[in-house]
């Protein structure tokens, strides 16, 4: 996050103006940072992009920060702390990729006016699609020259998604999760009460379980 183009949006997006505004400008001037080896130090530099790990301002002003990159594009972007996914739906294959590289112009444009970078190699797209594809057919989607690779399974969160929709590979995950937990409690269960054991399940299972009682209406609890 650029200093200058935090303050920016502060007062032209949020209206935070005068006092407030001068409040905050004081909280993020006059950062710096040096490295320390052993006895050795550098110089320090002063900080201009960024916020104190740790603050509690710092995931606001990210907030703040990104919450206009809905409004540069048709895609459907959903946000969550760090995380983006831009979806977007077309009648035709080579009409998705048409517009699909049209508002990723759009995305990259914001990127750079906001000064921010994104993880090229943590970037990827899927493809949901009921028809066949020509194997010669190469969506080639990219953002500022930089190729997209294509996956078959994308982790959203805690949600393992596959390209046709079949939660195959969630479920897979869920089980293999839920196995190791098994095995804690095969070891634990000469050692702990019962009330004990019934915490560690909702640590370690019920958690993971937690989405398809969500999702699909389900219900998995223990009762004590």
């Amino acid at each position: 996050m650029n200093h200058k183009k935090l303050l920016e949006k502060l007062e032209k997006q949020y209206g935070i103006r005068g006092l407030p505004l001068k409040l905050f400008e004081n909280y993020l001037a006059n950062w710096t940072h040096f490295v320390s080896i052993e006895d050795v130090q550098s110089q320090k530099a002063s900080v201009t992009c960024g916020v104190p790990q740790a603050s509690n301002l710092g995931p606001l002003f990210f907030i703040l920060y990104v919450n206009d990159i809905t409004h540069v594009s048709k895609f459907k972007t959903t946000l969550f702390a760090d995380d983006t996914v831009l979806s977007f739906s077309a009648k035709s294959i080579i009409d998705l990729k048409k517009k699909v590289n049209k508002e990723l112009n759009n995305i990259d444009n914001w990127l750079k006016h906001n000064k921010v970078s994104i993880n090229y190699n943590k970037t990827h797209y899927m493809l949901i699609i009921k028809q066949k594809i020509p194997l010669d057919f190469d969506m080639n989607i990219s953002i500022n020259n930089h190729i997209i690779s294509k996956v078959d399974n994308l982790k959203y969160l805690v949600v393992l998604l596959d390209n046709k929709l079949t939660w195959k590979s969630h479920i897979a995950q869920v089980k293999k999760q839920i196995s190791q937990a098994c095995g804690a409690f095969t070891r634990l269960r000469h050692y702990l009460p019962i009330n004990s054991l019934i915490t560690v399940y909702y640590s370690l299972v019920f958690s993971h379980l937690q989405l398809w009682n969500k999702y699909l209406g389900c219900s998995i609890n223990i009762l004590t």
